[in-house]
């Protein structure tokens, strides 16, 4: 930069014409960037000069990279960080873990133009704060947002506390906690169920190890020896929305006019029955039920077995 002083215009600063390494000449964007960061830093430093409180400008940590302001309160080192442009999820993360592990908080303040740097804070906390060109704060949650004044937000050692923030906070942690629960409850749910299964597969493996094939009846509410298909179906309707855990490609070995009744098998052998002879299947409607239990082994479905000399099957 050159200092130009003449006898008509005031003095002024100017780029000198051979002056090519100077970023905001090549990007005159980045000057109005630059003005509008020092225009929110010198607001920022004013406020907390106001409650009594010395911030640095532009801080840099022994760790590598530089905050906005730094401030000290109730003996903890606070980060105060001015986020104008955008900043994907990666440099995010990245820049925030590099001031946690340099300061004892750190408070994010998103301009407008920051939204995905925002997202991702609320994402990941539930709530992020916004600073305008007013230099007034507010309070992003999951279903609201809140602005105040700068001088309405006092600085504490815990951060900046913004109106609204603690409601913030509250509805994030009720949000996670039904969440927990929710997810808690399929939990214990599927386990319930996967035991259901166990005790039934455990029963029907007994069932089916100490009593001849030919001489009993599978457990449960309709004989599978004297039923047909259409019996079986009108008795399970909910068989209908079926889709068992490896998926249908099993039918592509199985002639389709026997599709129907391999797939009601499968939901037989999956959610009713945990071991059985292959000739329980053997009902009017199906043509060949040993090709469709030798299909779901190949799928991994069902294990073949052969007790008393009667061949059977039992849940893989």
């Amino acid at each position: 930069m050159l200092l130009k002083a003449g006898e008509v215009r005031r003095p002024y600063f100017a780029h000198a014409q051979s002056d090519v390494s100077c970023r905001h000449r090549q990007r005159p964007e980045y000057a109005g960037r630059s003005y509008e960061h020092l225009h929110y830093q010198n607001a920022l430093v004013a406020w907390l000069k106001n409650q009594g409180l010395t911030a640095r400008i532009e801080h840099t940590f022994d760790r590598g990279g530089r905050a906005d302001l730094q401030v000290f309160v109730d003996g903890l080192s606070h980060t105060i960080e001015v986020q104008l442009s955008s900043l994907t999820d990666a440099s995010w993360t990245d820049r925030d873990a590099l001031y946690r592990q340099s300061v004892d908080q750190v408070t994010w303040l998103y301009g407008p133009h920051a939204g995905t740097g925002a997202g991702r804070e609320q994402a990941v906390r539930g709530w992020a704060l916004l600073i305008d060109q007013d230099v007034a704060l507010g309070v992003r949650s999951h279903s609201t947002e809140a602005w105040s004044l700068l001088d309405d937000c006092p600085m504490t050692g815990a951060g900046i506390l913004v109106p609204g923030l603690r409601e913030a906070m509250d509805e994030h942690a009720a949000i996670m906690g039904q969440r927990e629960a929710a997810e808690q409850e399929a939990a214990d749910r599927e386990r319930t169920q996967r035991r259901a299964r166990d005790r039934e597969e455990h029963r029907g493996r007994h069932a089916w190890s100490e009593v001849p094939y030919q001489t009993r009846e599978a457990p449960g509410s309709i004989d599978p020896f004297r039923a047909s298909l259409t019996a079986w179906r009108a008795f399970h309707p909910e068989s209908e929305l079926f889709v068992p855990r490896r998926g249908w490609s099993f039918l592509e070995t199985v002639a389709e006019t026997d599709h129907e009744a391999a797939r009601f098998i499968a939901y037989l052998c999956e959610q009713i029955y945990g071991a059985g002879p292959v000739n329980m299947f053997a009902v009017t409607g199906v043509s060949n039920p040993a090709r469709i239990v030798n299909a779901l082994q190949q799928a991994g479905m069902v294990t073949l077995l052969e007790i008393k000399g009667v061949s059977g099957w039992t849940r893989a």
